[in-house]
């Protein structure tokens, strides 16, 4: 509310801009910070705030081409979050070859291999191809993501595809020993009737790119500010209003920042 009024008084101010498009990312009114992040923009300062702002509106909006070309002008947000945004772009122009090899390029930065192995795996299965999809979880290549309560489940779909659904059923029990929440026992018990579960985790090019940000709010979760990582946790509900894991995060890191009306609102 103050940044607001802030910057109706001195909109020609970058940094009262950036902090208030912070704050409306903070809130989940991505529309609203987009335009402050605009206003930015036409002033020409770059700002990483404002840039991650307006990825989240071009990739709301499917707008791939126009992702593809920040990211290559070094107008995005970081290597990793560009890298595989771009990946995910890819697709979504129809080009699934491209993907796999802008994929590639993020697994050959120091670090990120993980992260890169786990959404080639994502971008596998959301096409169909569930056997590639497995074949990258096999090898133990995404590391601890895997591990998480999101990928066991997207897993045990891509599994049950493929008719393995016995292995799906020892890894819930490996990983979650009862007593369980209730969509994971609602999913074993699906299992061990043999049924073929549709594969839900990411259906499209903009589903990924939520899984991206998401992915990367847990990651920043055990690292960084509470108040840093829920900028990437509101932008992958925005684009991925049904993401669970995304509002419960939000939800959590808001009731850590002592914003219990906030919390209470994603609670519900």
């Amino acid at each position: 509310e103050y940044y607001g009024r802030a910057v109706a008084f001195d909109p020609g101010n970058p940094q009262l801009l950036e902090r208030a498009t912070l704050a409306n990312l903070s809130l989940g009114d991505i529309p609203h910070a987009v335009a402050l992040a605009d206003q930015l923009s036409e002033q020409g300062f770059s700002s990483q705030i404002g840039h991650m702002a307006q990825i989240a509106e071009l990739s709301r909006t499917e707008n791939y081409d126009d992702l593809i070309e920040r990211i290559e002008g070094r107008t995005a947000i970081g290597p990793l979050v560009d890298g595989l945004v771009a990946a995910w772009s890819e697709p979504g122009r129809g080009d699934m070859s491209a993907a796999l090899i802008e994929f590639d390029k993020v697994a050959e930065e120091n670090g990120l291999a993980a992260f890169a192995a786990y959404h080639r795996a994502m971008a596998l299965a959301s096409v169909g191809d569930f056997e590639g999809a497995e074949a990258i979880f096999e090898t133990g290549n995404a590391g601890s993501m895997q591990l998480t309560r999101r990928a066991v489940m997207a897993r045990s779909e891509i599994l049950s595809q493929i008719d393995r659904q016995d292995d799906a059923v020892a890894m819930i029990d490996e990983g979650f020993p009862p007593p369980r929440d209730p969509a994971l026992e609602e999913m074993r018990q699906a299992l061990i009737e043999g049924e073929s579960l549709p594969f839900t985790y990411v259906n499209n090019a903009r589903d990924g790119i939520a899984e991206v940000f998401y992915t990367l709010a847990g990651a920043l979760s055990n690292e960084a500010n509470d108040d840093f990582t829920l900028l990437y946790s509101r932008i992958a509900e925005y684009l991925r209003p049904d993401h669970v894991g995304a509002i419960l995060l939000s939800a959590n890191l808001l009731e850590n920042l002592g914003q219990h009306d906030l919390a209470v609102a994603a609670y519900k």
